[in-house]
């Protein structure tokens, strides 16, 4: 439990609710950030903490020294190590400087943590109930491998995907500018170079040979079969979800636009069949079913109100989309009451995560997304790139109760 200092009011800055059974230095580092946080936000310069070895969690104190913060953590008082303390002459002592990194837990455990507000002697305190999430996806799309490809900012999406370590990620759609061989080869390459996870990738417009129109009109997919994926429609499942990737593609209908039939909508219905109601129903697919509420106009799907209609007899909770080069993360209710009007579908865009293709708010820039599910929440943290520290950070976060539940609910 961080305080603000003995020189200060004394009073703890934030409080920790968790059961009897768990360590006391769980989850400090995260507390001791936050305390940092706010005393740079008060004007300190300096900042000292202090701990007793439970709180010696070396890992982090590398990056705490670089940020000017300096530590005291002392170890048990046990009689050989006084001893030898005792011995040493003022001058062996020297701080101890060690490389480290942030660990991947600790970066979900942030991600994923559920963040409540209360007032306490009429000062506002952070109340931090941390849950591991029973599911990390890092959601990307709009790949646009060929001349549209920025490969400084591919290299940050690897760096990111690397330290993440996210048990699931999704790329939704357009691994391709103009589904040339070399470049679903290169799409294929860095797949290849993200970490170890479940992958649900389906197929984009750009995916589709636009100018070969025999190829497009006999094997429109062959080339992403052959170097991405072989199945266009399937579902993947594991830790606690269950997701139904859809391609929807129509090469032969439209160039741009997509199309969800209902025979697909069908096999949606055989994947969700007798799933537990505890378990997390998400649909993948390249086009929107709901266009972003803002100035640039969207035509969606034909038939899309059809299908979240379907969705949200079969209770999904989350639809994963791209096609729109910009982020929107919302709900089905925004755009569309449909006939449950209580429970709508919380809806991920993703913008372009590696090209230059970036529209409306998201022009020329880059983004993607990390999505935690939790019992009864969903957390999405949308992440952009910047240039400046070529690197992708997060700049929003939004968590929802599932759909059909309340946030109080577990």
């Amino acid at each position: 439990m961080p305080y603000d200092g003995a020189d200060h009011t004394s009073e703890p800055l934030y409080i920790l609710n968790r059961s009897g059974n768990r360590p006391s230095h769980e989850h400090a580092p995260l507390f001791f950030d936050m305390a940092i946080e706010q005393c740079r936000a008060a004007g300190f310069r300096k900042v000292l903490l202090r701990g007793d070895t439970d709180f010696s969690l070396t890992e982090n104190f590398d990056r705490w020294s670089e940020d000017n913060v300096q530590f005291v953590f002392g170890m048990d008082v046990k009689p050989n190590l006084v001893a030898l303390a005792e011995t040493l002459e003022k001058e062996t002592w020297k701080p101890l400087r060690r490389s480290r990194s942030t660990t991947s837990m600790e970066k979900r455990l942030c991600l994923c943590s559920e963040w409540l507000v209360t007032t306490i002697k009429s000062d506002t305190h952070l109340l931090l109930t941390s849950t591991i999430a029973m599911l990390t996806l890092l959601h990307l799309s709009d790949l646009h491998f060929g001349p549209p490809y920025l490969p400084q900012v591919g290299e940050a999406v690897l760096r990111l995907a690397a330290e993440l370590s996210p048990d699931t990620i999704v790329v939704s759609g357009d691994f391709t500018q103009r589904a040339k061989r070399h470049q679903f080869e290169e799409a294929r390459a860095f797949l290849d170079r993200l970490p170890p996870a479940n992958r649900v990738l389906v197929p984009g417009n750009h995916d589709v040979p636009l100018f070969r129109v025999v190829e497009r009109l006999k094997s429109p997919l062959g080339l992403y079969q052959e170097f991405i994926e072989g199945r266009l429609n399937y579902s993947v499942k594991g830790n606690g979800a269950v997701i139904a990737a859809l391609d929807s593609t129509t090469p032969r209908r439209a160039i741009t636009n997509g199309r969800i039939h209902t025979a697909q909508l069908d096999f949606c219905s055989e994947v969700f069949s007798g799933v537990p109601d505890e378990t997390v129903k998400i649909v993948v697919a390249h086009h929107h079913f709901a266009g972003a509420p803002d100035y640039e106009w969207d035509r969606t799907m034909p038939k899309a109100k059809r299908a979240i209609d379907r969705f949200v007899d079969l209770k999904v909770d989350l639809i994963l989309g791209g096609h729109l080069h910009r982020a929107y993360i919302g709900n089905t209710l925004d755009i569309y009451a449909g006939r449950h009007r209580d429970r709508g579908i919380i809806i991920v865009q993703c913008g372009t995560s590696t090209s230059h293709r970036g529209r409306g708010k998201e022009c020329e820039k880059n983004s993607l997304n990390i999505v935690c599910v939790e019992s009864g929440k969903l957390h999405v943290t949308h992440y952009m790139y910047f240039h400046d520290r070529d690197r992708f950070e997060p700049v929003s976060r939004h968590t929802f109760p599932r759909p059909g539940r309340q946030f109080n609910e577990s």
